[in-house]
């Protein structure tokens, strides 16, 4: 008798087949769409946010869904499902962003620390952490669009053509206004007193 992991295989439903079946009505294909990218989901509405609004984060990631679900009937696949619910939560996390309750972080500084460091000295990790906050700061001085490229394509590794589709905008002006806002960070921490090495 073979064992049950051997000999079956997870056939994986295209995307463009659930879109079809969610657009008819079927709630579990829908269901399968939003667990397939939840959490990239998450990461836009916290590519915008910042990296101390996780509460934020999930409440425009989880609007942005349920603004799906009831829109999935118009997507006209003009671009990609991961898009069109990308762009969705984008929304929603700039709405968040806008009200005047949108201020201060839930986390300190510690929240926002970008990699852990192997052995650090209470020193060198205090040092990291104002670093840290300093590079923060900075980036939330730079213009909204900015802030959203650049926690894209440096903290979640994203490539410039997705960042270009989620955005809407040329490849070129991705790659421009990342060269903008890597000058805007050197000005601003150089204003700060970090060199340039």
């Amino acid at each position: 008798m073979v064992p049950p992991c051997f000999g079956e295989t997870t056939v994986l439903i295209a995307d463009s087949e659930l879109v079809s079946r969610a657009q008819r009505g079927d709630d579990e294909a829908f269901s399968e769409l939003v667990d397939r990218y939840r959490e990239r989901l998450f990461f836009v509405a916290l590519s915008v946010l910042g990296p101390a609004f996780s509460p934020e984060a999930e409440d425009a990631a989880q609007v942005g869904i349920m603004k799906a679900y009831r829109a999935i009937a118009g997507f006209r696949a003009e671009s990609s499902v991961a898009t069109w619910l990308s762009r969705i939560v984008r929304h929603e996390a700039l709405a968040i962003k806008a009200r005047s309750r949108f201020r201060r972080p839930h986390l300190g500084e510690e929240s926002m620390a970008a990699m852990p460091h192997e052995a650090a000295t209470p020193e060198q990790e205090s040092l990291a952490k104002q670093q840290n906050a300093d590079l923060q700061a900075c980036i939330q001085h730079l213009p909204e669009i900015y802030q959203t490229i650049v926690r894209l394509y440096y903290w979640l590794d994203w490539p410039v053509g997705e960042i270009a589709a989620l955005l809407v905008l040329p490849e070129n002006t991705v790659k421009s206004y990342l060269h903008r806002a890597r000058k805007l960070l050197h000005n601003c921490l150089s204003q700060r007193g970090y060199d340039e090495s």
